[in-house]
C-alpha cells in the first residue's frame, strides 16, 4: 500500500511540472502560468502559503508577482524586498543560496523583527526561500513557501521545488527578453 502511495505521489508530482513546463512552451497568458507555479509550489511543498518574487537589477529588490495564502497587510509588506530585509527572502537574496528556517521562533536573526512580528500574526512557523537563477548565472527571482507548523521540507521536496524553480526562472528570463524585445522596437 504504501508503495502504491508513493507512485502515485511522484506521478501527481511529475503531472504537475509537466503541466507547468507545457504552459511556458505554449507561451500562454504570464500571469495564469505563475498562477500555476504558486499552486505547485504549494501542492510540492505541502505548505498554506507561497510567493514569487522577481528580482529587480537596477533597485536590487525582489518585487512580488504573485502570492497565495497571505492578506493585504502581508502582501504589502512583501511587495518590494531589499537585500537587507530582516526576512527569510532578504536572507536568501542576501546569501544567495535557498533558506529554510524550521521554525521562526528559533531562528536567531529573526529576534525582534517586524518580520518575525508579521510571521506570528499570520501564523507563520516555518518558511523556505529558494533564489530563481538564469542559466548563466544570473539572479532572477525567488520563490517561497511557508508552513504554520514547524517544519522541514524533505530532500524531496526541495528537489521538485528546484525543477519548478528551473521553470519559473525560465519565465522570468522570457519575460526579460520579451521587454527588452518591445523596448528595442520603439
Amino acid at each position: 500500500h504504501e508503495s502504491r502511495n508513493h507512485v502515485q505521489i511522484d506521478l501527481a508530482d511529475t503531472q504537475l511540472l509537466q503541466k507547468v513546463s507545457a504552459g511556458i512552451v505554449r507561451k500562454g497568458d504570464e500571469q495564469s502560468l505563475y498562477d500555476t507555479i504558486i499552486d505547485a509550489a504549494m501542492v510540492i511543498m505541502q505548505s498554506r502559503c507561497a510567493s514569487m518574487q522577481i528580482f529587480d537589477p537596477e533597485s536590487r529588490h525582489l518585487k512580488l508577482l504573485n502570492s497565495r495564502g497571505f492578506d493585504d497587510v502581508a502582501v504589502a509588506h512583501w511587495k518590494s524586498v531589499s537585500i537587507d530585509s530582516t526576512g527569510i527572502s532578504g536572507r536568501a537574496l542576501l546569501i544567495r543560496e535557498r533558506v529554510i528556517v524550521p521554525d521562526v521562533l528559533e531562528c536567531d536573526y529573526l529576534i525582534g523583527t517586524a518580520d518575525l512580528k508579521l510571521y506570528h500574526r499570520l501564523g507563520m512557523r516555518a518558511i523556505q526561500s529558494t533564489p530563481l537563477y538564469s542559466r548563466t548565472g544570473e539572479l532572477l527571482g525567488m520563490i517561497s513557501t511557508h508552513w504554520t507548523a514547524p517544519h522541514q521540507p524533505s530532500e524531496r521536496a526541495q528537489r521538485l521545488l528546484d525543477v519548478l524553480g528551473r521553470q519559473a526562472a525560465d519565465l522570468i528570463e522570457r519575460r526579460r527578453v520579451d521587454d527588452a524585445l518591445r523596448h528595442a522596437d520603439r
